[in-house]
């Protein structure tokens, strides 16, 4: 059902901004992948505690060291700043083509794709290092939870078999919540930009049409003749700056 209704978000969306191919290829395409993880806002926590409350029952105090462990490993989400020259260009590309500045325009969006691509690596690197740490996590926790239920009372804290298994499968099932909490923590941050770009784009006002509007008509008054004219160009052998 939330599948079907991403599917009609983005239709709409879409719909609404069709002539813009930045905001319907990734600004709009946020929103489909960001509401079918929205039950996750309240489901993943609700696992989450009631794991850990189960594991306090079991454990005690112990798995304080692994709650602080796994909130020491929320992900920091980085936000990168999206260039305008590409929209700059599409926009004025009539002043583009009337100077001849194509090549000079080219330079200088090839420029910012190379430094948007060493962005993005380095995005992926930290995004794959963050799965990482997600997928380690629990074991992780584990380990520092059995040490210190352990450690802090030698004498009667003993790590039975009927402890360590049920600690072992309520650990495993922290896995899952973990991970779709860190993924919609970076989708959500990633939606609310898309949304402002969205909602800016939407309530904008429209072009007043008198400012483009063409009269033809020969009989206006301001309309002027020119004879006898001679017009000449000289060729130069690069675009004028």
């Amino acid at each position: 059902m939330m599948n079907s209704v991403g599917c009609k978000v983005q239709s709409v969306l879409t719909s609404a901004v069709y002539a813009k191919v930045n905001l319907m290829a990734i600004d709009v395409d946020r929103f489909y992948q960001v509401i079918p993880l929205l039950q996750q806002i309240w489901s993943s926590p609700l696992q989450v505690v009631l794991s850990l409350f189960v594991l306090y029952q079991v454990m005690g105090w112990s798995v304080i060291g692994g709650v602080l462990f796994m909130i020491a490993l929320i992900p920091c989400n980085l936000c990168v700043v999206r260039r305008t020259k590409i929209w700059q260009v599409l926009t004025g590309i009539r002043a583009v083509k009337l100077y001849a500045w194509e090549v000079p325009m080219k330079q200088v969006i090839d420029q910012i794709r190379e430094h948007e691509v060493k962005l993005i690596r380095k995005a992926a690197l930290l995004r794959t290092c963050s799965d990482v740490l997600n997928l380690t996590s629990p074991y992780f926790v584990s380990i520092i939870t059995f040490a210190l239920y352990i450690f802090s009372d030698p004498i009667h804290n003993i790590l039975t078999p009927e402890v360590a298994f049920v600690s072992l499968t309520l650990f495993s099932q922290l896995r899952i919540p973990m991970m779709v909490l860190a993924e919609l923590i970076g989708q959500l941050v990633q939606t609310a930009v898309s949304n402002r770009r969205l909602k800016h784009f939407l309530v904008a006002g429209e072009i007043d049409p008198e400012a483009v509007e063409r009269d033809l008509d020969p009989q206006c008054e301001s309309f002027k003749y020119l004879s006898g004219i001679i017009f000449s160009c000289t060729l130069i052998s690069r675009p004028l700056r």
